[in-house]
């Protein structure tokens, strides 16, 4: 099983991040913890340090200059990683007409912004130390198709699936490789923020829970595997939707969510 340097993590304080910082921690010599709650943090952190280095950095991705901050912050320090999981990233449903715009230009600066910023930084980073690095990017299988009632989250999760997609070909070259895990319904507190607890027939799908999905992203990591759409259910409607008219796409995702 390998062993990473310095791994760094946004969105570390619950869900997935958090999952996978426990898993980390016993890989890797030091673990950077990134999220806005700082009392989760320290806490987390506090659980980890015997197993590792860890730094915690607290720090609003939904705010570019925080973004910019983080990133020669962790220059300051000396912060070489080895991977980056970009992790962090929020959800918003409704009707477009209704739903607040303020929270949306966050979720297109945390989902988006944040994840091409912090990108860059970890692959110049890698190029520069001459480091066979991994970046792995949250996605999710609404990147394959649009969401009515979701729609600039979905429409974010497709970029970031794109970008990985292309960015793992282009940086080939230099033994450097981009991730997108594309996770189903997981029981988190994602779905309380973003307010899907009770939309369509999510309650009806099998959850995976974090601990799931941060094993799948361990393993795709170790692997590099460019894409991972985790579980049967989920593989199924990426593959059906592939050979369906786009206005039946449409629809059947109106009703899902």
């Amino acid at each position: 099983m390998k062993r990473f340097s310095c791994v760094v993590i946004t969105g570390a304080s619950s869900g997935i991040g958090a999952a996978l910082s426990s898993l980390m921690a016993r890989r890797t010599k030091h673990l950077v913890l990134i999220a806005r709650r700082a009392e989760k943090l320290q806490s987390l952190a506090q659980d980890l340090r015997p197993f590792c280095k860890v730094t915690v950095l607290v720090a609003d991705l939904s705010i570019p200059e925080q973004v910019a901050e983080l990133c020669d912050k962790m220059d300051e320090l000396h912060i070489e990683p080895t991977v980056l999981v970009n992790n962090a990233g929020f959800g918003l449903h409704g009707d477009f007409s209704q739903t607040d715009l303020v929270a949306e230009q966050q979720m297109i600066n945390v989902n988006i912004h944040a994840v091409t910023t912090l990108t860059k930084w970890a692959v110049q980073s890698f190029k520069l130390n001459k480091v066979p690095g991994t970046v792995l990017n949250t996605a999710s299988i609404g990147s394959y198709t649009p969401g009515p009632g979701m729609a600039v989250y979905f429409a974010t999760k497709a970029f970031v699936l794109s970008f990985s997609e292309a960015l793992h070909q282009e940086l080939d070259k230099y033994g450097i490789s981009v991730l997108a895990l594309c996770p189903g319904y997981v029981k988190s507190e994602f779905h309380s923020i973003a307010g899907t607890n009770r939309a369509g027939i999510m309650n009806m799908l099998v959850k995976k829970s974090s601990h799931d999905m941060a094993r799948t992203a361990l393993w795709q990591i170790q692997n590099e595997i460019p894409v991972i759409v985790p579980g049967f259910i989920n593989k199924l409607i990426v593959f059906v939707v592939r050979f369906l008219p786009r206005s039946r796409v449409r629809k059947l995702a109106e009703k899902f969510l």
